[in-house]
């Protein structure tokens, strides 16, 4: 999968490069930013896995898409609604590393603050977010410009906006309830899960790939239940792994949702299968930034003890039985089904 990935990475740089380079030429010299605006996202975009556009390629093959002229326009919208998705999220998270770079709006704030530039975190915040406008306007203008069908091209940009709102709505409940003191209900977690990074990774991406090729809208509808299955397992993943996982191979701390106070099915588990001191222990860790490895260590061993490891892994397990009943029924070849059934056991088993 990966070296299919990196194929299409290849495939949509260039034609990103050469689409944004024309989007430049048409707005260069209107003001300061025009020129430098073209050239962030450009770089922006180039230095991403470019997943999504790669698994729109996939889907366009699988339903018996041979034109890359058809699907590119589809794939890179997907990149560039990707590019402000992050640029966006970056800013509300206050993240300040993006791809091994300084986030956009951190490069903001080091123009501004170069040029003793008024409120200068407010600003380069908000320049910033304009620039994720900006490419959410070139992703629909690129989704105008494919040649499939007028038929399937409506469809396609009412499955995009359809999804695109889906991923606005789930990001608002995020920031909701990351906000408040009460853990959400199991249900709750799921449905961001579902809905912020499910539906746009995997079920938009499948869907509006066999839509540009030759996939009916009912097949398109498989393809997004098998995504959300699939996107909620791999999300379910990376939370086991945060925890559980081996760290030399994620390459993260083990425990930093902890710290970082992200409330995940994991911990909702750990807390619903708890009581008295134990559940007073875990309940206190979440979103300390002082928690230690040896904290770390014991909440793992109350996970496993009360049973919500188990639970996660059964959970985990009854999304992969649904996404493989679905692939199943997919009217697409043998071939492309085994694809679609490595991606899912990838979200499923990975180890990083």
């Amino acid at each position: 999968m990966n070296s299919y990935v990196n194929e299409k990475k290849l495939l949509l740089n260039s034609y990103l490069e050469l689409q944004l380079k024309q989007y430049g030429q048409i707005f260069s010299g209107h003001n300061r930013w025009a020129d430098d605006s073209f050239e962030k996202i450009t770089e922006f975009v180039s230095r991403g896995k470019m997943i999504r556009g790669a698994l729109a390629h996939l889907g366009f093959e699988a339903y018996k898409g041979q034109n890359y002229d058809l699907i590119n326009p589809v794939s890179g919208a997907l990149e560039l609604l990707h590019a402000g998705f992050l640029i966006h999220d970056d800013v509300m998270d206050s993240d300040e590393i993006r791809r091994g770079k300084p986030s956009i709006h951190v490069q903001y704030r080091d123009l501004l603050t170069a040029q003793n530039s008024g409120n200068i975190v407010k600003n380069s915040e908000n320049i910033a977010l304009c620039l994720g406008n900006i490419c959410y306007f070139l992703a629909f203008d690129l989704l105008g410009r494919t040649k499939i069908s007028p038929k399937r091209k409506n469809d396609l940009k009412t499955l995009f906006n359809r999804e695109a709102v889906m991923t606005g709505l789930g990001q608002m409940e995020d920031l909701y309830i990351s906000g408040i003191k009460e853990l959400p209900d199991l249900n709750t977690i799921l449905n961001i899960y579902r809905m912020k990074t499910a539906r746009y990774t995997f079920s938009l991406p499948l869907a509006a790939g066999a839509i540009a090729g030759s996939a009916s809208v009912n097949e398109a509808e498989k393809l997004i239940n098998a995504g959300i299955e699939i996107g909620t397992l791999f999300q379910m993943r990376d939370d086991e792994l945060n925890l559980f996982g081996n760290t030399t191979k994620t390459g993260k701390s083990s425990g930093s949702d902890v710290r970082e106070g992200k409330k995940t099915i994991i911990y909702s588990l750990i807390l619903e299968n708890t009581t008295g001191k134990e559940r007073e222990f875990a309940s206190g860790l979440l979103g300390n930034i002082n928690v230690s490895e040896k904290d770390i260590s014991k909440l793992i061993k109350i996970a496993e003890s009360c049973g919500a490891h188990e639970k996660h892994r059964i959970l985990a397990f009854q999304f992969a039985q649904n996404a493989s009943s679905i692939i199943k029924t997919l009217k697409t070849e043998e071939r492309f089904k085994s694809i679609f059934e490595t991606i899912l056991n990838f979200s499923y088993k990975r180890e990083n």
